[in-house]
């Protein structure tokens, strides 16, 4: 493990150097650290930086989010964010399972149509789902 992985947290060397490249484009005040993991955070601000920049040649001076940055935010949201949000919504359908919801009312909470679409989806995201990245 490289020294940038290791102060990441992330062992995907590429999402570890995203998120090192990103750290320091978390505009002051943009309301997006708050309890929301740094990755969500950094990706989340490159993405606000770079919709201000198309609205205001202004604000895209202010900004400075480059193609690397957005590539690198990219990245981060694929390969860091996805995996996290991919546990999170499968230890949420488990966790309403054991609170004794039907796969009739999961169904409707993950965008599927009935049950077995329900069922068939969780199955999915659980074995794309990585476990402790959350």
């Amino acid at each position: 493990m490289s020294d940038i992985e290791e102060q990441s947290g992330v062992s995907d060397l590429a999402a570890a150097e995203a998120l090192a490249r990103l750290r320091g484009k978390v505009a002051a005040g943009s309301g997006l650290r708050g309890g929301l993991p740094d990755a969500l955070a950094l990706a989340l601000s490159i993405w606000r930086a770079n919709t201000l920049s198309a609205r205001d040649m202004v604000a895209s001076a202010v900004t400075g989010a480059t193609k690397a940055d957005t590539l690198a935010a990219l990245v981060v949201v694929h390969d860091v964010v996805r995996p996290m949000i991919d546990q999170l919504e499968s230890e949420l359908i488990a966790q309403s399972r054991a609170h004794g919801a039907t796969w009739d009312a999961v169904a409707p909470a993950v965008g599927c149509g009935d049950r077995r679409g329900a069922q068939a989806y969780s199955r999915r995201l659980a074995a794309r789902a990585p476990e402790g990245q959350l």
